[in-house]
């Protein structure tokens, strides 16, 4: 007891030699129970220098199995100050090897409360080499029951210098089995402070390869609440070198379940700075498996704020090549409702390269399902400032085939305001290859409502200059379903810029099949605002070749009732060059038969103004064949009131050779009731040069049966000024021969006022030797009603100098039977000043051999008043030279009745002045 409680100075202060070099076999086969069940206070208050300074060589070589096996109650229960105060540097410069290799069993099933209450200095301060050096095989074999179960509180207190700054080798290479299988619940409990604070410099320059190469299972099976709760700063702020430099293969390919299930809250809200500036390498060349096939629930509902506020520039450099060629699972199955809802600030601040230069090939084969369910909202708010600056390469070249197969409903429900207000630079300037190449079914087959709602303003502000250089190949072959049943409501409202001021060259040059073999129904049915208010300027200058060469088979068979009911001011306003410099080949060969079955009502109460004042020389090179073998019902059926108030100048001043030259039969063989009815009042009052410069061969050689059997109102009743005034030469010198070989029942039956009353100086004037040559057989043959009826007042008082000077050779070879059969009441009852006071010098000099053979029986039945009345001045000055060479056989015949009208009334027309042809000629 008196060594107990009072110190043995010397053993102190001088070795007990024999007892450091030879063992002491009876201790160390025996208990000392004294020792393990009274405290001895006096090594416990007072350091024994000499077991400090020299090593005590035989308990390093053999085993004490009585403290191995039976506890040490007083040094449990109560602190040794002079251990915890002073270093017991043989134990930290040499090994200790039984306990290196056998077990300490006492330690290990029961706690030292000493040690877990007051923190022993010298271990804090200096190194335990042996312990660094060598490994210490039964703690890595055996559990530490009491450290697992108790917590250590001064090492979570104060830090353990030397492990932070000096590496433990034996642990790093070799594995600790207890603490891989059995959990350390005091470490998962209670946060160990000093590890929080300060860092483990080893464990961050040096790989730990056992726990590398070796799963630790409690940590993956049961949650570290201490780790959760508090941040460990160390980590956070100093970077890991060894984890980012060598691979953990357990973590990749076993799941760690707690952080999969319980939220890390300090990784949520501190940022781990060198994860974010530093690469992880072995994360970017070796698949995490555990993650990729287990989800990640607290990543999946918490946010984490720090990646969302500060850029992770790691990632952004260097590329994570296991996510780009594996596919992670959870992440694609289940939605991960942070980022749905929170805006991740740095990535839309700052570029990530590597997803830039790089192909996600996960993402491109695989379905992400959340993203294509749930709407993003952060992205459908704020903007995305590097995918808008930068281009994403692999997305451009490789086909993404589930957003090409998968509907992304959320998109299509839910608007993406940034990318409507700020425009997406890198697909305007670059061409997305996969897009064009490969065609995309939803958006195909599905209606994407938020951009049928809402305008996405840059595409309408700035120009997609890869679309204009590049054909969208899937587009062409294959048909947008939902944009050809539902209308997209901001393109009809608001205009898109860039195409009107850019050309869209692949529509130019190559066919979009869909559109030309499947009808539009929104944009038939609903007006396109914006582009009855503004102009497309491309399409007014370069050509359309497509349209031009194929046709449009839907506009052709279903009418576009929006063009039909609204009026399009541009085209209406500003010429289209293209249009009217190469022929649209594709309706001259087929026919729209919507227009000609519905009335385009714009076009029939609005001007053309381009059309009327610049001339389509396509139309007029080529013939346009639908129109002239169909009838364009509409237009015969209702006016045309811009044409019939306006003029065409440019049909008026350049010839339709097309028209000319080839028969238009639908308006010859059906009526055009408009113009039958109302009058083209500029084609009365301005002259058509080129028609009358050039034949109209087609009318002249096929019959227009719809005038010749109804009546053209206009025309009878007002004048037509330009034909009045301005010859028409063409029909003047080439013979009309539709009108010569079939009466016009029309002009028989009415009367036509304004060539009755007006005179047609053309006519009076110049000569019509198509008339004078080749007999107008129906006017021979059909007596013309009207003029029997009305006087033609025109005629009878101007002279027609052209007939009073040349011939009219058909009249004079073949008799004009109607004339001759029929009474001319009209000039019967009024005369015919210009004949009487102007002489007609082609009678007088050349015979009229028909009235001469045969008979006018009318002007022997009914008395001419007129001739009875008033001399014929012409004929009593100048001889009838004609008739004084041919004698009148028609009377001679005696089978014919006498001249009644002479008989009856005297002819007082002698009895005035004196007949001076008879006193010239005898």
């Amino acid at each position: 007891m008196s060594s107990m409680l009072l110190p043995d100075m010397s053993s102190m202060l001088l070795p007990d030699l024999p007892s450091m070099l030879l063992p002491d076999l009876p201790s160390m086969l025996l208990p000392d129970l004294p020792s393990m069940l009274l405290p001895d206070l006096s090594s416990m208050l007072l350091p024994d220098m000499s077991s400090m300074l020299l090593p005590d060589m035989s308990s390093m070589l053999l085993p004490d199995l009585p403290s191995m096996l039976l506890p040490d109650l007083p040094s449990m229960l109560l602190p040794d100050m002079s251990s915890m105060l002073l270093p017991d540097l043989p134990s930290m410069l040499l090994p200790d090897l039984p306990s290196m290799l056998l077990p300490d069993l006492p330690s290990m099933l029961l706690p030292d409360l000493s040690s877990m209450l007051l923190p022993d200095l010298p271990s804090m301060l200096l190194p335990d080499l042996p312990s660094m050096l060598l490994p210490d095989l039964p703690s890595m074999l055996l559990p530490d029951l009491p450290s697992m179960l108790l917590p250590d509180l001064p090492s979570m207190l104060l830090p353990d210098l030397p492990s932070m700054l000096l590496p433990d080798l034996p642990s790093m290479l070799l594995p600790d089995l207890p603490s891989m299988l059995l959990p350390d619940l005091s470490s998962m409990l209670l946060p160990d402070l000093s590890s929080m604070l300060l860092p483990d410099l080893p464990s961050m320059l040096l790989p730990d390869m056992s726990s590398m190469l070796l799963p630790e299972l409690p940590s993956m099976l049961l949650p570290d609440l201490s780790s959760m709760l508090l941040p460990d700063l160390p980590s956070m702020l100093l970077p890991d070198l060894s984890s980012m430099l060598l691979p953990d293969l357990t973590s990749m390919l076993l799941p760690d379940l707690p952080s999969m299930l319980l939220p890390d809250l300090p990784s949520m809200l501190l940022p781990d700075l060198p994860s974010m500036l530093l690469p992880d390498l072995p994360s970017m060349l070796l698949p995490d498996l555990s993650s990729m096939l287990l989800p990640d629930l607290p990543s999946m509902l918490l946010p984490d704020l720090p990646s969302m506020l500060l850029p992770d520039m790691s990632s952004m450099l260097l590329p994570d090549l296991p996510s780009m060629l594996l596919p992670d699972l959870p992440s694609m199955l289940l939605p991960d409702l942070p980022s749905m809802l929170l805006p991740d600030l740095s990535s839309m601040l700052l570029p990530d390269l590597p997803s830039m230069l790089l192909p996600d090939l996960p993402s491109m084969l695989l379905p992400d399902l959340p993203s294509m369910l749930l709407p993003d909202l952060p992205s459908m708010l704020l903007p995305d400032l590097p995918s808008m600056l930068l281009p994403d390469l692999p997305s451009m070249l490789l086909p993404d085939l589930p957003s090409m197969l998968l509907p992304d409903l959320s998109s299509m429900l839910l608007p993406d305001l940034s990318s409507m207000l700020l425009p997406d630079l890198p697909s305007m300037l670059l061409p997305d290859m996969s897009s064009m190449l490969l065609p995309e079914l939803p958006s195909m087959l599905l209606p994407d409502l938020s951009s049928m709602l809402l305008p996405d303003l840059p595409s309408m502000l700035l120009p997609d200059l890869s679309s204009m250089l590049l054909p969208d190949l899937s587009s062409m072959l294959l048909p947008d379903l939902t944009s050809m049943l539902l209308p997209d409501l901001p393109s009809m409202l608001l205009p898109d810029l860039p195409s009107m001021l850019l050309p869209d060259l692949p529509s130019m040059l190559l066919p979009d099949l869909p559109s030309m073999l499947l009808p539009d129904l929104p944009s038939m049915l609903l007006p396109d605002l914006s582009s009855m208010l503004l102009r497309d300027l491309p399409s007014m200058l370069l050509p359309d070749l497509p349209s031009m060469l194929l046709p449009d088979l839907p506009s052709m068979f279903l009418p576009d009732m929006s063009s039909m009911l609204l009026p399009d001011l541009p085209s209406m306003l500003l010429p289209d060059l293209p249009s009217m410099l190469l022929p649209d080949m594709s309706s001259m060969l087929l026919p729209d038969l919507s227009s000609m079955l519905l009335p385009d009502l714009p076009s029939m109460l609005l001007p053309d103004l381009p059309s009327m004042l610049l001339p389509d020389m396509s139309s007029m090179l080529l013939p346009d064949l639908p129109s002239m073998l169909l009838p364009d019902l509409s237009s015969m059926l209702l006016p045309d009131l811009p044409s019939m108030l306006l003029p065409d100048l440019s049909s008026m001043l350049l010839p339709d050779l097309s028209s000319m030259l080839l028969p238009d039969l639908s308006s010859m063989l059906l009526p055009d009731l408009s113009s039958l009815l109302l009058p083209d009042l500029p084609s009365m009052l301005l002259p058509d040069l080129s028609s009358m410069l050039l034949p109209d061969l087609s009318s002249m050689l096929l019959p227009d049966l719809s005038s010749l059997i109804l009546p053209d109102l206009p025309s009878m009743l007002l004048p037509d000024l330009s034909s009045m005034l301005l010859p028409d030469l063409s029909s003047m010198l080439l013979p009309d021969l539709s009108s010569m070989l079939l009466p016009d029942m029309s002009s028989l039956l009415l009367p036509d006022l304004p060539s009755m009353l007006r005179p047609d100086l053309s006519s009076l004037l110049l000569l019509d030797l198509s008339s004078l040559l080749l007999p107008d057989l129906p006017s021979m043959l059909l007596p013309d009603l009207s003029f029997r009826l009305l006087p033609d007042l025109s005629s009878r008082l101007l002279p027609d100098l052209s007939s009073l000077l040349l011939p009219d050779l058909s009249s004079m070879l073949l008799p004009e039977l109607s004339s001759r059969l029929l009474p001319d009441m009209s000039s019967m009852l009024l005369p015919d000043l210009s004949s009487r006071l102007l002489p007609d010098l082609s009678s007088m000099l050349l015979p009229d051999l028909s009235s001469i053979l045969s008979p006018d029986l009318s002007s022997m039945l009914l008395p001419d008043l007129p001739s009875m009345l008033l001399p014929d001045l012409s004929s009593m000055l100048l001889p009838n030279l004609s008739s004084l060479l041919l004698p009148d056989m028609s009377p001679l015949s005696p089978l014919l009745p006498p001249d009644m009208s002479s008989l009856l009334l005297p002819d007082l027309s002698p009895l005035l002045p004196p007949d001076m042809s008879s006193l010239l000629l005898p």
